[in-house]
């Protein structure tokens, strides 16, 4: 990211230029504000589950009970330790199966010990990396080609260890993933594995989401959140594309106690709706995108909602950057979050539909945010 003019100081008579944060980190410094991030955003690792582990799309350490195809000459030595004995008689097999889709990139570390003779290579789903032949470490990208398994591949001679616990498939940058169209903008940064914000503050653990899959927050994100939620001041923000305005729902982001006790971010065709629906009133804010220039977007937009109920009394929906529209509170809210009635970038709370779309950088505030810090947040997405 280039540094703007003004961020240039004089140190001993030579110029040093200050390199801007991220828009990840500058989110995380917003004070009183919890973030989810995630640069994945179009399925390019979906939350597949093989014999014994949920493969996240970030990273996710393997086992030997994962790897459930053995042939000859493989033997679990105890832990997490495998070893290709040089008894097979051919071409031979360690795997489990197949998790990721034809395109996907992948990085693969691993590491081999204990060398004795012969060549065995990597393989995702068909697609084979290096072939090697003694001891080392090594990191590799992968592009996922066609098959039913992935791990790897032994020659006739190949005589050595394998140490499960270094053994990672981690999703690469977000430009590089077959499924999306790398663009400009700062938020393609090579970090696709999702970080939570202010980790002083004690917040919550890593989860998944932004695909637009059937996935949800966890439990604990909800406790977390639960813990410091103010329904008197309240600020939700984030990052979302939505691929087809035509017709349906999509609940963007909901957290809720119940039916008649919610904070939600919703598509309704080529409407937007900002709702925070309490005491059983119904208080939201509409606006139909499809009367921009241009039309509802085909790409990433911000989306914004503060509510103040013991202030201006209002809530104020904000779609990059830019109020567009307002409306008077009635009611309170009263209970807790029900982790059930919650989710993200899901459709519906209850995770049993896709958000036609996907999003990243959740942001919930713990007071309402100032247009102008909305419109900033807004400007340092780059979108």
């Amino acid at each position: 990211m280039v540094a703007r003019p003004g961020n240039i100081q004089r140190n001993r008579g030579r110029r040093m230029m200050l390199v801007e944060p991220s828009f990840e980190e500058s989110n995380n410094a917003i004070a009183d504000m919890d973030w989810l991030h995630l640069q994945e955003l179009a399925n390019a690792v979906a939350l597949a589950t093989n014999s014994a582990l949920a493969l996240g799309r970030n990273t996710a350490g393997l086992t030997f009970a994962d790897y459930v195809i053995v042939q000859a000459g493989w033997s679990h030595l105890g832990g997490e330790v495998v070893r290709c004995d040089g008894s097979q008689i051919g071409n031979t097999t360690l795997s489990q199966p197949g998790v990721y889709n034809n395109g996907d990139t992948v990085e693969f570390t691993s590491t081999i010990s204990n060398y004795g003779a012969g060549q065995i290579t990597s393989r995702l789903q068909g697609a084979f990396g290096t072939t090697r032949s003694g001891n080392n470490t090594l990191t590799e990208t992968i592009v996922a080609g066609a098959g039913a398994t992935s791990g790897w591949v032994a020659n006739v001679d190949f005589i050595g260890d394998i140490d499960l616990k270094t053994v990672t498939f981690k999703q690469t940058d977000i430009a590089a993933s077959s499924v999306y169209a790398p663009g400009t903008n700062p938020m393609d940064f090579a970090n696709t594995g999702m970080s939570i914000g202010n980790p002083g503050a004690g917040n919550v653990e890593f989860i998944y989401l932004g695909d637009g899959a059937t996935t949800g927050l966890e439990t604990a994100t909800i406790a977390e959140w639960n813990s410091k939620f103010n329904p008197d001041k309240l600020t939700m923000m984030l990052v979302v594309r939505v691929d087809d305005w035509s017709a349906g729902t999509d609940v963007i982001w909901r957290l809720a106690v119940d039916a008649n006790t919610e904070a939600v971010l919703e598509r309704r065709g080529s409407t937007l709706a900002w709702r925070y629906r309490v005491g059983g009133n119904t208080n939201e804010v509409t606006f139909d995108t499809a009367a921009l220039p241009g039309g509802s977007p085909d790409g990433l937009f911000t989306m914004v909602m503060t509510v103040d109920t013991d202030g201006a009394g209002e809530i104020i929906g904000y779609m990059n950057g830019i109020a567009r529209g307002t409306t008077t509170i009635t009611g309170s809210w009263v209970g807790n979050f029900d982790p059930d009635e919650c989710g993200v970038f899901a459709a519906d709370a209850i995770q049993t539909a896709s958000l036609d779309g996907g999003g990243a950088h959740v942001g919930l505030g713990y007071r309402v945010l100032s247009p102008v810090e909305i419109y900033d947040y807004h400007v340092r997405s780059g979108l």
